[in-house]
């Protein structure tokens, strides 16, 4: 079976803290942590499991092994 949908991405910037003070208008959250969860929010409220995603890059600022467990 395919792919339902096919979406392109960037700059999702998790874990980086000082992107709140980059972008205030575009990112109101209080903290990071709120950021986090707020992004897997809406990103599971359009994406599906078997959706295919082209991240342009800027994913996340993080040690790998964070990233990794985000990405799971």
């Amino acid at each position: 079976m395919g792919h339902l949908n096919k979406w392109v991405t960037s700059d999702t910037h998790f874990f980086h803290k000082n992107i709140l003070k980059y972008q205030p208008d575009d990112r109101p959250f209080g903290d990071v942590q709120v950021m986090n969860e707020e992004l897997i929010i809406r990103w599971n409220s359009c994406v599906a499991p078997d959706d295919l995603i082209y991240h342009c890059g800027d994913f996340a600022f993080a040690p790998p092994h964070k990233i990794i467990k985000l990405l799971k």
